[in-house]
């Protein structure tokens, strides 16, 4: 997979090129957020998987030659053509959902392996084979309305010209996807409180008039409840109906209450959804947030275990270097420097070649340790 971001918050020209799982090392104000937001928005553009986020759907699209058959195959670059100023809109109106819009510079571009959008030029480029094939099954009824339901088979009723119009709207979300990636789950630095200020952030998802938070993929986790018990750094953590129902915390067989270590807590949702079994891809920001030197090692190894798709960002040299030792093929690690990523290659062994942030002294010292930890 092949990732390109252009002027974006601090980010100047970002490329990542990477298989199953990814690390961006960086300093504070670097862009780690900002490039985990549009990578997170690349999994899935037009939403159609993120039900509390509500994207703006296409809609209004000029259909073309599209017959409702047992197979349809559509011509999605065709598509984008007929319908760009409005594709592009949608899209610019999705970015803006979840990144404030001051950051986007001028020259403001990114890519997937399914697409490029540019918003300087207001232009969309399809890229790979450029068609879907959907299974249809269509029964004519009331023209005055219309039905839609989507899995391995669609399935519609009522009046064709509207069915057309939502079937090429699904169609056009779907190619876009990360198909590999959804669903995918952004666990941002914001994740303690949904331990401490659950009330709060129950306020303000149901109340009619919430406010705006600050960074909205916080809220991200609050799509699936959780249900189960995890070994967190010697703690038994209690997900009992996950959010709608406090976590709690047990050391020693007794209930501790809010006399848990934030790092337990902040790394208990990373393990809740690295366990989550309809989880394919998680986001995660900084999973060494308030963990001593020895719990990164362990927090990194757990994440080293688990199969699932991972894009990681972090300041900690121990998470990248431990994550780069155990999962050597199936990661790809990028520090930011100045706007722009570099890759940091592996060798056979599983050794990370320097980070700019690390000084041969310093490494030195962590190589021992790792190789000490895991030999």
């Amino acid at each position: 997979m092949k990732v390109e971001v252009k002027g974006i918050g601090p980010i100047d020209d970002a490329e990542l090129e990477f298989t199953d799982s990814v690390v961006i090392v960086g300093p504070n104000s670097s862009g780690k957020s900002t490039f985990s937001s549009i990578f997170y928005f690349l999994v899935d553009p037009f939403f159609i998987n993120i039900s509390p986020i509500l994207g703006s759907r296409l809609s209004q699209l000029r259909i073309g030659a599209l017959d409702l058959k047992d197979e349809v195959e559509v011509d999605i670059r065709e598509l984008v053509q007929l319908n760009e100023d409005r594709i592009v809109d949608t899209l610019k109106t999705n970015i803006e959902m979840i990144i404030d819009r001051r950051a986007i510079l001028e020259g403001f571009e990114i890519s997937s392996e399914k697409f490029r959008l540019s918003l300087a030029s207001r232009n969309v480029e399809v890229k790979g084979p450029g068609k879907l094939k959907l299974r249809v099954e269509y029964t004519k009824g009331d023209s005055s309305t219309f039905s839609i339901s989507y899995g391995d088979v669609v399935k519609a009723s009522g009046n064709e010209d509207r069915v057309r119009e939502e079937l090429v709207s699904y169609a056009i979300s779907r190619y876009f996807q990360l198909e590999d990636w959804i669903p995918t789950i952004f666990l941002s630095t914001e994740r303690i409180s949904f331990a401490q200020l659950l009330p709060l952030i129950n306020y303000a998802v149901f109340s009619p008039a919430h406010p705006s938070p600050l960074k909205p993929l916080a809220l991200d986790p609050l799509r699936y409840t959780i249900t189960g018990e995890y070994n967190v750094f010697g703690h038994r953590v209690v997900f009992q109906n996950f959010p709608h129902e406090e976590i709690r915390v047990f050391k020693d067989g007794k209930d501790v209450g809010n006399w848990v270590a934030s790092g337990v807590y902040q790394f208990s949702f990373v393990k809740a959804y690295l366990s989550y079994p309809w989880i394919k891809g998680l986001v995660v920001e900084e999973p060494e947030i308030n963990l001593h030197v020895d719990a990164q090692i362990e927090a990194a190894s757990e994440i080293a275990r688990s199969s699932k798709k991972m894009f990681i960002t972090t300041h900690s040299e121990w998470i990248a270097m431990v994550l780069a030792y155990l999962m050597k093929d199936r990661v790809k690690v990028y520090e930011i420097v100045n706007g722009k990523t570099e890759e940091r290659k592996i060798n056979e062994d599983g050794w990370l070649e320097s980070l700019v942030t690390i000084s041969p002294v310093e490494r030195k010292a962590l190589e021992d340790m790792i190789r000490k930890v895991f030999q």
